[in-house]
């Protein structure tokens, strides 16, 4: 069951088991510490340092923890019972808010993962029926194409003249820029070929 505690609240009293600081869970008196009353104050954990904890990476869950945070600030979240009532068009609300600060696609992606993320959280938890943020389109990445530097056409046409076409070795080098050019292939790729290896 959820407590009615701030989201993410940044108090003392909290910060021993929080995001910086997981996986190692709260700090037990040495005269409590038996079994049973560790398995009590796990039973406490906050729901969001529950679903952090499922994170290995450091740097995931402060950013994640961080991007919750920022949907709470914009959407007015001030308790954990609060976060049960997000509805998709908070998070359809916030996508367009990502967008007008001019966030780049990849931070937006990862801002509306994190958020959907902590909702799957809440659904496999019994805790929200279906995930508000499941379906929520997400801003398309560039594509990878066309990022390494290529040749014109100029340029191709341009190299395989180059060489001389009038000796045998001028045609040599034509014939291999030619293999180059049209198979896609590196120099180590024609060198190998070329050397028989």
């Amino acid at each position: 069951m959820l407590s009615r505690e701030k989201l993410f609240d940044p108090s003392p009293a909290r910060t021993s088991s929080h995001v910086h600081n997981l996986p190692c869970g709260p700090v037990f008196d040495t005269e409590r510490d038996s079994a049973a009353s560790r398995f009590a104050q796990l039973g406490l954990m906050a729901i969001e340092t529950q679903w952090l904890a499922n994170f290995s990476s450091v740097c995931t869950r402060r950013a994640y923890a961080a991007d919750v945070r920022d949907f709470a600030m914009f959407s007015g979240l001030q308790t954990q019972s609060e976060l049960l009532q997000v509805a998709r068009s908070h998070v359809l609300a916030w996508r367009h808010h990502l967008q007008a600060q001019g966030l780049s696609p990849s931070t937006q992606r990862r801002k509306l993962a994190a958020l959907s993320s902590l909702l799957e959280h809440l659904v496999d938890e019994q805790l929200i029926s279906t995930n508000p943020a499941r379906g929520v389109r997400r801003p398309r990445l560039e594509s990878h194409e066309g990022k390494t530097p290529a040749l014109s056409l100029a340029q191709a046409q341009a190299l395989l003249e180059a060489p001389d076409a009038h000796t045998l070795k001028g045609v040599r080098d034509r014939a291999i820029l030619a293999v180059m050019l049209l198979g896609g292939l590196r120099r180590e790729e024609v060198v190998m070929g070329c050397s028989g290896v």
